[in-house]
């Protein structure tokens, strides 16, 4: 790619094409990043541009003008292009991430059915199970032209987010909480003679910590009940 000098003349050129270099190489870096986890057919429908060819045709067009149609050349560049560019592709990637996942339950949901009820005497219900996967297929595909979207690297990171999504969610259950709240507890009273433990609530602690240490308490995590 040709370089343009650092002069007083093209002191305008320079900073211009410095600004688009970063902004084309964040381009480049996000499409490097998508590049391992997705296949080759979704990764060409998801990329649409190339920043390498398109940042040397910027430096061609800026070299080419004269100093009177600098200002209005530059003035006419449209510095959200790129940053947009980005965003799409982050949003698409987002929605075949969520389509695809929404496939992979379907298909585990229809898995657990009989190899006969699935492909001889299919039922009302496997019938309408096989109907969801074929359109979330159909929605793949026009998403990024396939169904099977994700390479071996793309669903292992897949599975990983997913998977520390819903722990992230789960903790929001047994977090502490921010205000003071009644809180109940669950209790689980082991005796000598006891064959089972029982289980039973109580707001302020066990009522069973003032008899013998042959009673011992364990107290679970705590929850919230509605006053």
């Amino acid at each position: 790619m040709a370089s343009i000098p650092y002069s007083n003349d093209s002191l305008l050129r320079y900073t211009t094409l410095k600004a688009m270099e970063r902004e084309y190489q964040n381009l480049k870096e996000k499409t490097q990043e998508i590049k391992p986890q997705l296949t080759r057919k979704a990764y060409r429908k998801l990329k649409a541009r190339s920043s390498t060819e398109e940042l040397t045709a910027l430096v061609e067009k800026l070299q080419a003008k004269s100093d009177i149609q600098l200002d209005s050349y530059i003035a006419g560049i449209d510095r959200q292009d790129i940053p947009n560019e980005i965003k799409r592709m982050d949003d698409e990637l987002k929605k075949i991430r969520k389509v695809y996942l929404e496939l992979t339950a379907i298909e585990a949901k229809l898995s657990g059915y009989p190899f006969k009820e699935k492909y001889v005497k299919k039922s009302v219900e496997v019938k309408e199970i096989i109907g969801e996967k074929q359109k979330k297929e159909e929605e793949l595909r026009a998403l990024c032209g396939t169904s099977r979207p994700f390479t071996k690297t793309g669903r292992t990171k897949l599975n990983s987010t997913a998977k520390k999504s819903k722990e992230d969610l789960s903790l929001i259950h047994i977090s502490e909480p921010t205000r003071r709240t009644p809180i109940s507890y669950a209790v689980f009273c082991l005796k000598k003679k006891t064959a089972f433990p029982s289980l039973h609530t109580v707001r302020r602690g066990c009522k069973h910590h003032n008899e013998p240490a042959a009673s011992r308490c364990v107290i679970t995590a705590p929850w919230y009940t509605a006053h």
